[in-house]
C-alpha cells in the first residue's frame, strides 16, 4: 500500500493491490467539491488511464457523508472550473465529450 503523489489535504489517495482509493476529505463541509478537489481528482484519473497496474478506482468520502456535491461558496471565485473539469474529465476517461 502506498499514497499517490497527487494527494492533497482535500483528496487523499491510496493504492492497495491495484485499487486506487480516493477519499474526499472535507468533513467540515460534508465533503463538498472544491476546485482543489476537482484538480487533484482529474490529475489522479488522468494518471490512472495510463497505469496498467491499476485495475479499479474507489471514490469515497471521509466521515459520515460521501459528498454534498459542489461547494457553492466557490461559484463566484472560479467561474470556469466546472467547464474545465467537464472538458478535461472527458478527455481523461476517453469519452470524447459525450
Amino acid at each position: 500500500m502506498h499514497s499517490s503523489n497527487a494527494q492533497t489535504p482535500q483528496l487523499l489517495t491510496t493504492e492497495i493491490d491495484g485499487v486506487w482509493v480516493l477519499t474526499i476529505n472535507r468533513t467540515e463541509h460534508r465533503n463538498a467539491f472544491t476546485p482543489e478537489i476537482y484538480s487533484a481528482m482529474l490529475d489522479t484519473l488522468t494518471r490512472a488511464v495510463d497505469d496498467t497496474d491499476i485495475g479499479s478506482i474507489v471514490l469515497t468520502g471521509a466521515g459520515t457523508a460521501f459528498s454534498a456535491g459542489d461547494d457553492v461558496a466557490h461559484y463566484g471565485q472560479a467561474n470556469d472550473y466546472h467547464d474545465s473539469w467537464t472538458c478535461c474529465g472527458c478527455r481523461a476517461i476517453n469519452c470524447d465529450g459525450v
